[in-house]
């Protein structure tokens, strides 16, 4: 199955669970996953949150910033794959002059 971002509207979430700015998202979504091509402008972040019932895989594309996952801070740049497992708390935050842009993985198997 073919999943063409282009061809899905582009939501504005602001203060995505309790975080800075806005985020940018194209998604997709079925019973079993939601994949998205998500945007987080600079200065912005997702809020910390726990993935529950999913775990998280997210593919940095472009722009800079940084992830924190069960308290451990890592940084984030093109080609990077940052991972929150079931479970795990986890918050992105971009810190960079540019969109800081991703394709994300949310499994809920």
């Amino acid at each position: 199955m073919l999943i063409n971002f282009k061809n899905i509207d582009e939501i504005t979430i602001k203060n995505f669970h309790g975080g800075l700015k806005e985020v940018y998202c194209n998604a997709f979504s079925d019973d079993l996953n939601r994949i998205m091509f998500s945007r987080i402008v600079p200065g912005g972040s997702n809020g910390k949150h726990q993935h529950l019932d999913s775990s998280e895989i997210m593919f940095v594309v472009s722009g800079t910033g940084y992830s924190i996952t069960d308290g451990v801070k890592e940084r984030l740049m093109p080609g990077v794959c940052s991972y929150c497992k079931k479970g795990s708390f986890h918050e992105v935050v971009n810190d960079g002059a540019v969109d800081l842009v991703c394709y994300n993985v949310v499994c809920k198997q």
